[in-house]
């Protein structure tokens, strides 16, 4: 709705963020831009900060306002706040606040002290994680999804290893596991809405805005509205609705995978608010193959040949899922049924028995307790379609492959870091430092 509201202003200088103030943002949080910088990416810088008034540590991204140039990348920094603002959650990162001066936006999130999921893999001996440490991870990332489905009605639409952060912890302590990036997330409105044509932005919120938007001026470009976007609309129920695809492409569904396999060529694909939801639950599924594997468990190079093998059973084979329990495998393919219809809601899976039967753990091993752990299992990679975990796959972006349309097979997966042109701060340095949400790139969905 807000976005809706703000791409029909004309000619503008700031975007509608309060002022940070006329001397700056450093009066406010204490940062050096060498010594306390994280990454960075297309548009945007983050560093470690320090807020003045109470020392708090927060995570501080800047955004270049000269880079935004076209209406996407305005829409995708006001729609990654926006998102931000809605979440009230221990397993999601939590916002802080949004400021602007003539040249910047600083968007200020938590500072996360931890590792990647991917990383916490990596590093184990084993090259796998235990099925009591896995469970502890898996309920809490669907705690988060839980809340987002119901109560933020926000669609993740990225959520993989890099995306999840597990933060430091003591001893004998559950780690906080925390839901980053939400630079591809969609927020659906009220369940219960009935506004699938459209959504009207509250005049007060409308007057709030306008109190905030500069004389016109500086970018200096119109900004079109369409009022078929169904990014502008809140959605409801089951209705059906276009979406743009998004994410990375091993993480997605079946049904997307194949959606662009039978339209190379469609910028939007069909689909439905709750199977938009369960799109979600089945890369929890795919993170939890990897956790209790180490494996991804597709190996496609090509958009056709991995429609093909998300189709197949999956068969848990070789001697890393011969430990894994009956019941560990049970949740892992019900999360992975290739209908949506048979997926379960977030909820749902954390009914799952194997997941109940964890809650009860009386003590977790610290992470760096587990990294010293080795189970002794083979890392041999057996069954034809998996593959094993590399950071990779975590970059064949579907906004990539929609977009590619020169030379080479149709069905080739081109990485996101072509469409990009963004670089990745060193592990060393965010593994130090943390990560925050959009630290490696702005978001690309529209």
């Amino acid at each position: 709705q807000l976005v809706a509201f703000v791409m029909q202003q004309r000619h503008m200088t700031h975007l509608p963020f309060p002022p940070c103030g006329s001397k700056g943002i450093g009066q406010l949080y204490d940062f050096d831009r060498l010594q306390d910088f994280v990454g960075n990416g297309s548009f945007a810088t983050v560093f470690k900060a320090r807020r003045r008034t109470d020392g708090q540590t927060v995570a501080l991204k800047v955004v270049l306002k000269a880079q935004l140039e076209s209406e996407k990348a305005l829409r995708d920094v006001v729609n990654e706040v926006e998102i931000l603002r809605k979440l009230n959650h221990r397993n999601c990162l939590r916002f802080v606040e949004v400021l602007q001066s003539d040249h910047e936006v600083f968007i200020v999130t938590e500072f996360l002290q931890g590792k990647e999921l991917y990383d916490v893999v990596k590093q184990c001996p084993s090259g796998h994680l235990p099925e009591a440490y896995s469970a502890t991870i898996l309920i809490q990332i669907l705690e988060g999804c839980r809340y987002l489905h119901r109560t933020a009605n926000i669609v993740h639409r990225d959520l993989k290893p890099e995306n999840i952060i597990v933060c430091d912890a003591l001893d004998g302590e559950v780690p906080r596991v925390c839901i980053v990036d939400f630079g591809f997330s969609k927020y659906l409105g009220p369940s219960k809405s009935a506004t699938a044509h459209g959504a009207i932005v509250s005049q007060q919120r409308r007057r709030q805005i306008a109190h905030r938007m500069a004389t016109p001026g500086g970018l200096g470009m119109t900004l079109p509205i369409n009022p078929n976007r169904s990014d502008q609309m809140e959605l409801s129920g089951n209705s059906p609705l276009l979406t743009t695809p998004c994410g990375t492409l091993k993480f997605s569904s079946p049904e997307l995978v194949k959606g662009l396999v039978a339209n190379p060529g469609a910028e939007r694909h069909g689909t439905t608010r709750q199977d938009l939801l369960k799109r979600d639950v089945y890369s929890v599924g795919l993170i939890a193959y990897i956790l209790l594997s180490g494996l991804m468990p597709f190996s496609g190079t090509t958009k056709a040949a991995l429609a093909v093998q998300m189709e197949r059973p999956l068969a848990f084979a070789g001697p890393r899922w011969a430990r894994v329990s009956d019941d560990a495998k049970a949740f892992v393919r019900n999360l992975l049924s290739v209908e949506p219809s048979r997926r379960p809601t977030a909820e749902e899976a954390l009914g799952d028995s194997w997941l109940l039967s964890h809650r009860t753990i009386p003590a977790t091993p610290s992470l760096s307790q587990l990294l010293d752990l080795d189970a002794g299992c083979s890392s041999d990679v057996e069954g034809e379609d998996a593959c094993v975990l590399d950071r990779n796959t975590m970059r064949e972006t579907l906004d990539a492959i929609v977009v590619c349309e020169q030379g080479g097979d149709d069905n080739a997966i081109e990485t996101g870091a072509a469409h990009h042109g963004a670089a990745f701060p060193s592990q060393s340095v965010r593994q130090d430092l943390g990560l925050v949400s959009g630290l490696s790139e702005v978001p690309v969905d529209e």
